[in-house]
Order: structure tokens, then C-alpha cells, then sequence
């Protein structure tokens, strides 16, 4: 009996491309003793398939069980195709694509009207150096042994190497170098690490790493590291510089280069064994991952660090090695290395070669780079575990460009606001949140913020009819997007926020959205930024945000914070003098100031008389808030970079949480035998007033227990555990919504954690941030969902 045969075409979407998927289909169909074809589309992957109908039917069911393995892919499609003559199963690339069997039979989805064409493929992010790669480079019988441009189809870089999807060799960086003989025998045989990897290479084909040095490189640039030298290395993307950790005048000669007086820096460790026993399960396993990020940890996680690697503050970032390069120099320093982006502070990161020349000119500073170019410049992302679940802090390398689940036939670009911008876009086929990029204060950042939205409009093939952006009306992104012919739409920033955090938890019902960060302009021309919303993703309606207080200077405030600790006094205590107020401010327990007392008690005296005058901007932001205490309660009176005042209030509550036999009650020299809180004016539920949360008796509180000597750790935790109450307070008000925390305040971990365990918020649904950053960094992919709501909502 002749058996009965089968043809079907199969379309596999998700994240299908630049990882090996191709070669594995291809060793399953084989298996099987298939015929057909299998290729990368602007789609993702497309599958011709034919022999009996029975190993067919257990072809899609394996197929099934492999997507299952790789994960964030499915199969999108299947559909029966005429049977024709073919021997073999071929992995074609995407240029032989018109040659396949059966292909110009494959299903294809038309073209979104006006596009340039569809780009529906999700693009592959960078990932880390992998462990079989790794074990290559340390063997000496390895024909790739000390290959520091190591990589595999499983690992490497990806987005940062792109020109173009699909993902093949001639569309990457890699198309310059042609491979050997070896490396071909590897791409067309059947090995499991390197058949079809598109970025293959080896000493004798690939691009070349380049430095001083012919005899024992690795050992001689570490040694550079241990005598207080630095290195500046083109990394996957973009250059960074690198020091020994353990060196006091290494790290602040880095620090003097890139103009970065405090903020911490990162370390890199050869492998996770360096670490103590404090770093958690979860940390770990966020170290060890493809994603290869910055993870955020308590401490020093025992490591041995220059005081100046965290400047002062209670955590430390770490990273496992990023490619070969990292990992062979770490080989030879056996110890923590600072690894950190070359740019200014201020500036977007480096990744062209001609923009390193004046960084050469130090002679403490030696080059080591390679021969590949990087296409598109990317950070490393940055992330921390609260509430043993991981929450980005900065989106970059390795987690970008991150699939956003929104869908919308119109294209549309969302430029995010003026700090930590990312752009996020919709072409008609996907949506998707780019890498970070930064600040756009400067014009180098300016510059870099628009060559990165033509890449990536060009990247995924769109050309915007709807441009979203902050509603500020002087941020660079909102000047920007009014001089593009193409229509516009202004977000409320909190608005964005929110909206982020539901985008993150998929939900489209409407929330009651707590919003705290630095600030944000509200529809009334104040600064806003301690806000509760009843939103959903068309409009959002303020419920209730801080008791207003003044903002003497403009961003002066946020770089010196005891101008917010006077309004927070001088409306606490509307009758207080002048020298009593400047007491409080710049009191003699605030050692460090103490030189300059004179000059800041006459300072404090202008900025009383400019508050008394009225003409001070309103604000109603928490980040300020946070800063003002942290003046108030440690003597933090300027601020190197923004939210250093609330980080260093965070460390110090975690000392008062984590001394021994601290049980957190307020103690008996406490001057008052509860502890401070937020008051809610009272208001009707539903009654459309505009609740406000009254923060002075917190002051009170505060100057009270200053005068009584209280520990400044244990008011700092506190203050935490009044802004968690305020959290459950106002969410008690409004039974019926799920609440969703948003804004830069909720990467406070020792907060987040607060609210969670609040027994007023247990019994409730509370949506904390998670892959979306909850600060700035994610509000374009909330401008973009609010975007998209509104079209779909007019149909």
C-alpha cells in the first residue's frame, strides 16, 4: 500500500532569528527523513515541509516541543502546499528565498499600506559570551584557544552588529570578513554550535583584536590594571573604560576622565564565585543570564573595592564577563575590574573608532579594541531584585529592542521625555521599546537621540504618521517631534508612567496609577510628580498628589536639596525666623558644611524671602520630596547626580532595618508614641475633589526627633514606612481599582518591599514594575500604548 504524503508551508514568529533555530529545524526534519526548506523572512522563520503524511503530522509535533525549548517563539501559521519532487532538507539564506521549493507558495501577509515593506520579525538582542565558547578560549588544543572574538549561533552580538533584518552574515557586520575554509567546513556541517552561525569566525578569518603587545598580551595588559593604568576597550557596544576595582587612584582617574564625581560604578568579576553568601539565588541566576546585565546588589557582596567604586553608597553593580575580551583579561587579574562606559557623564556612549583619539592622548591609558565594527551603539542594561523579582533599571544591552504586546495597522514613533529617553515604535506589524540612550540635555546627546531614531525607523522599515511625545512643551523630544511632517500627540508624563505599568502587567481596565518620581509637567503648568491617577490607556483623571510646596530655582533645586528642605520648613513653620530655619538646614551635626555654614545660612535666607514672595514654581513631586529629607535627615545638601539624595536616604533606612534586634517600633526617646504619617484630607469617594496628602507632619515629626537625638538611620526608615502607609492609605480609598506603582521612586527596593508587605495592600492586586523601567526609560513605551489605544479607540 503506497503511503500518502504531505506538503505544508509553516511561518514561526516570536524571537526565531539569530539563534540557532534554522539548523534545528533542519536536524528535526532530517531525523524524520523530510524534504523542504527552511529560511529567515522579514516575517521570522518560514518552513517548506513534505514526505509521509505520518512524519509530517510528527514533524509539527516535535516542531512544537523544540519552540517549547527555545522559548518566545510559536508557530504563527500552517497551510497545505502542492507536493512536488525534492530530495533533501536545505537551510537556505534569505537571498535564495525566491529559489525554494514551494516558496513562492509560502503564506505571505500583505504589505501595511504606505510602508516601505513589512518588517514584522522580532530583531535578535546582543547576548553574553556563552560557557562552551568560554571553555574554547582556555583550551589550548582548541583551534580558537585565546580567541577573544569568540561566539557561536547561540551567543554574541546581534542587535549591535545589524544593518538589517533578515538576520544573515551579508547584513551584519560580519559581511567584511569572508570565512576560511575551517569556518565553512563548521557553517555547512552539523555540529550543533556553529552550523549556519551567521557571525562564525576564527583566528584566520575574523576581525582581529588590536593592542601593544605580541608576547602574552592578556597577561601584560592586566598587568597595566594592577599598576593603576587604565584600559579603554570597544566592547559589544560601544568603548568603555576599565580599571583595576581594588585601586583607590585607578578609579578616581576614571572618574576625573568621564566627569563623574559620585555616582557608582560598575564592577565586572571573572564568574559568580567571587561573590559572598549575601547575593541571593535570584541574583545569580540574573547573572549568569544571556542578557548579561548589571545587576544591582546589597553591599559589596564581598568584594574587595576602592571606596571610591561606590562612593559612599550601600549597593554595588555587577557583571559576569560580557564577551572573550573581558573574560581573558579577567583571567590574568583574577580580581574585580571597573567597567563602565567611556563617554563624559553627560554624554551618549562612544562606539565609533575616530571618537576615542582624544581619550589616547593619556598616557595612563592604553587601547584595546578589534577590527569589528559596531553598527548600533548600546549600553549595558541595569537591573535590581525587589521582592525576589527582577526590575529593570535601565534597558540596554541584551534586553533590547523588547517586544511590546500592543498591535495597531497605523505607524507610529513615541520619543519618551528628557532624562533617560528611549524611543518606542509600532510599524504596522509589531511594536517594540529601543535601547537606552540618555540624557538629552546636551547636544552630543541631541545628536545621538536623532541618528538613533533614523536607524531605527530604517531597522524596522517604517516611516511615522503619528508621533507621540511628554507634554512638556520645552523638552528637546516635544521641539523635535513639531518640526516632523507628520501628525502629533502630547502625553501627560504621569499619564505615560502609568500607563507603562499596565503595559507591563497587560492590563486595560482602569487602575488607580501611583506615580512618584522626580517630576513631570502637569496640564496646570506646576511640576508634578507624587500623583494618584484613575487611568486606563485612553485619559487619566488626578485623583490626589502631594500637598504643593516651592521649587526655588528650577533644577537648582534638584542639585542643591536643602532649597527643598527650606520650603518643606518654611511651610511646616510659617513663623519660624530666619536663623532658626538656617539652623535646622545647616546645623552643626552636618560636619561636612560646616566651612561654608556662613555663606549657605545667607543663601537660606534669599530662598525664604523668594518663597514668601510667591513667585517659587509649585511642585508636588515625591522624588523632591525625598530629597528635602534626606537634607533634613542627613545633611545631603547637594546632590551630584539626580536621585543621590533619595538613594543615600534608602541606604541609611537599610542600616536601621537590617541592625540587630531592631524591631522598627518607634523607640522611647522617640518624641511622639506613634510614627509619623501622610495625611489624607478627607473627601467623598467619587465626589471628583482633588485629594491632597499633607507631608508636614512628617516634618514636625522629623525636627522633633532631630532635637531628641533619634538615630538619622532609623528616621530615614521612617520616612520609608510613611510613604508605603500613604501607598495602602490612598488605595484604600478606592476599593474597586488594582493599583499599579510607577515612576522612578519605586526602584527603591526597601519601599517597594514596604508596600508589599503592608497588610492593607496584601489582600489587594498590586502591580509593581518589572521589565518596563519604571523611570523614564520605559515612559516611551507608555506613550506608545496610550497611542495606540486611541487610534484603535476611534477605529
Amino acid at each position: 500500500m503506497q503511503c500518502q504524503h504531505s506538503s505544508l508551508g509553516i511561518n514561526l514568529t516570536g524571537f526565531v532569528q539569530g539563534r540557532g533555530i534554522r539548523p534545528a529545524v533542519a536536524e528535526l526534519a532530517g531525523t524524520l527523513q523530510l524534504s523542504g526548506a527552511v529560511w529567515n523572512t522579514s516575517h521570522g522563520v518560514s518552513i517548506h515541509v513534505m514526505g509521509t503524511d505520518v512524519a509530517v503530522v510528527e514533524f509539527l509535533n516535535r516542531l512544537d516541543d523544540l519552540l517549547g525549548e527555545f522559548g518566545s517563539c510559536q508557530r504563527h501559521s500552517t497551510v497545505d502546499m502542492p507536493v512536488v519532487n525534492a530530495e533533501g532538507f536545505r537551510i537556505l539564506p534569505a537571498s535564495e528565498t525566491s529559489a525554494a521549493v514551494g516558496a513562492e507558495q509560502t503564506p505571505r501577509q500583505s504589505t501595511v499600506p504606505g510602508s516601505l515593506s513589512v518588517m514584522s520579525a522580532l530583531v535578535p538582542p546582543d547576548t553574553v559570551i556563552c560557557a562552551a565558547c568560554l571553555k574554547e578560549l582556555t583550551d589550548p588544543m582548541d583551534r580558537r584557544s585565546g580567541w577573544a572574538m569568540n561566539g557561536c549561533r547561540a551567543c554574541g552580538p546581534r542587535y549591535s552588529i545589524l544593518q538589517g533584518m533578515p538576520w544573515e552574515r551579508n547584513s551584519t557586520a560580519m559581511a567584511e570578513w569572508p570565512i576560511c575554509m575551517q569556518c565553512a567546513s563548521e557553517y555547512h556541517g552539523t555540529g550543533r554550535s556553529r552550523g549556519h552561525s551567521q557571525a562564525i569566525s576564527c583566528p584566520n578569518c575574523g576581525p582581529q583584536v588590536q593592542h601593544l603587545f605580541q608576547h602574552q598580551p592578556w597577561k601584560r595588559l592586566s598587568d597595566h590594571l594592577r599598576t593603576g593604568q587604565l584600559l579603554l576597550l570597544k566592547g559589544i557596544g560601544g568603548y568603555q573604560l576599565l580599571c583595576d576595582a581594588a585601586n583607590e587612584l585607578a578609579v578616581r582617574k576614571i572618574r576625573s576622565l568621564k566627569q563623574r564625581p559620585s555616582k557608582p560604578l560598575a564592577v565586572m568579576v571573572p564568574s559568580e564565585h567571587w561573590l559572598d553568601s549575601t547575593v541571593s539565588e535570584i541574583e545569580r541566576r540574573l547573572l549568569k543570564s544571556r542578557d548579561n546585565s548589571i545587576v544591582v546588589l546589597k553591599g559589596t557582596a564581598g568584594l574587595h573595592l576602592a571606596d571610591s567604586v561606590t562612593a559612599g553608597m550601600a549597593t554595588v553593580g555587577v557583571l559576569l564577563p560580557s564577551s572573550g575580551m573581558h573574560f581573558l583579561l579577567l583571567q590574568e587579574l583574577m580580581g574585580p575590574m571597573v567597567v563602565t562606559s567611556a563617554n563624559d557623564e553627560s554624554d551618549p556612549i562612544i562606539y565609533r573608532d575616530e571618537e576615542v583619539h582624544g581619550l589616547l592622548q593619556n598616557t595612563d591609558i592604553h587601547l584595546l579594541s578589534h577590527q569589528r565594527q559596531i553598527l548600533r551603539p548600546v549600553d549595558d542594561s541595569v537591573v535590581r531584585v525587589i521582592h525576589d523579582e527582577p526590575v529593570t533599571i535601565r534597558a540596554g544591552r541584551g534586553l533590547t529592542p523588547m517586544s511590546l504586546p500592543l498591535h495597531c495597522p497605523q505607524q507610529i514613533l513615541a520619543v519618551g521625555g528628557q532624562q533617560k529617553v528611549s524611543v518606542s515604535l509600532c510599524n504596522g506589524w509589531q511594536a517594540i521599546m529601543g535601547p537606552h540612550i540618555g540624557s538629552l540635555e546636551t547636544l552630543a546627546g541631541r545628536q545621538r537621540f536623532m541618528e538613533h531614531v533614523h536607524d531605527l525607523m530604517t531597522l524596522y522599515r517604517m516611516q511615522p504618521a503619528l508621533i507621540v511625545h511628554d507634554a512638556h512643551p520645552d523638552y528637546f523630544t516635544s521641539h523635535w517631534a513639531g518640526q516632523q511632517s507628520c501628525d502629533t500627540m502630547a502625553v501627560q508624563h504621569h499619564h505615560a508612567h502609568v500607563v507603562t505599568g499596565m503595559l507591563e502587567h497587560n492590563l486595560t481596565d482602569p487602575v488607580l496609577g501611583i506615580a512618584f518620581d522626580g517630576s513631570g509637567y502637569g496640564p496646570d503648568g506646576t511640576i508634578w510628580g507624587g500623583e494618584f491617577l484613575l487611568a486606563d490607556r485612553l485619559s487619566a483623571q488626578r485623583a490626589g498628589c502631594l500637598r504643593p510646596f516651592g521649587l526655588v530655582g528650577g533644577d537648582a533645586a534638584i542639585r542643591q536639596p536643602w532649597r527643598i528642605a527650606v520650603a518643606l520648613l518654611a511651610d511646616t513653620f510659617p513663623d519660624m525666623s530666619s536663623e532658626e530655619l538656617s539652623t535646622l538646614v545647616c546645623g552643626h551635626h552636618h560636619a561636612a558644611f560646616s566651612g561654608r555654614q556662613r555663606d549657605t545660612r545667607q543663601d537660606v535666607r534669599n530662598v525664604q524671602a523668594l518663597l514668601r514672595s510667591g513667585i517659587a514654581v509649585q511642585c508636588t513631586s515625591m522624588g523632591r520630596l525625598f530629597d528635602g529629607i534626606a537634607c533634613l535627615v542627613l545633611g545631603t545638601m547637594t546632590a551630584d547626580f539626580e536621585g543621590s539624595p533619595a538613594m543615600l536616604l534608602e541606604d541609611a533606612a537599610w542600616n536601621s532595618a537590617t541592625s540587630p534586634g531592631q524591631t522598627h517600633a518607634v523607640h522611647t526617646h522617640s518624641p511622639r508614641t506613634s510614627p509619623p504619617s501622610f495625611i489624607i484630607q478627607n473627601s467623598a469617594a467619587g465626589s471628583g475633589e482633588l485629594r491632597h496628602a499633607d507631608w508636614r507632619p512628617i516634618i514636625r515629626y522629623l525636627v522633633a526627633a532631630r532635637r531628641s537625638g533619634v538615630d538619622s538611620c532609623e528616621l530615614a526608615w521612617l520616612f520609608h514606612r510613611a510613604v508605603a502607609d500613604l501607598v495602602s492609605g490612598f488605595a484604600a480609598c478606592v476599593p474597586d481599582r488594582v493599583v499599579v506603582l510607577s515612576g522612578g521612586c519605586f526602584q527603591n527596593r526597601l519601599l517597594c518591599e514596604m508596600v508589599l508587605q503592608d497588610s492593607g495592600c496584601s489582600a489587594r492586586t498590586l502591580k509593581m514594575p518589572g521589565r518596563l523601567p519604571p523611570n523614564d526609560g520605559g515612559l516611551s513605551a507608555g506613550q506608545l500604548a496610550i497611542a495606540v489605544a486611541r487610534l484603535n479607540d476611534q477605529g
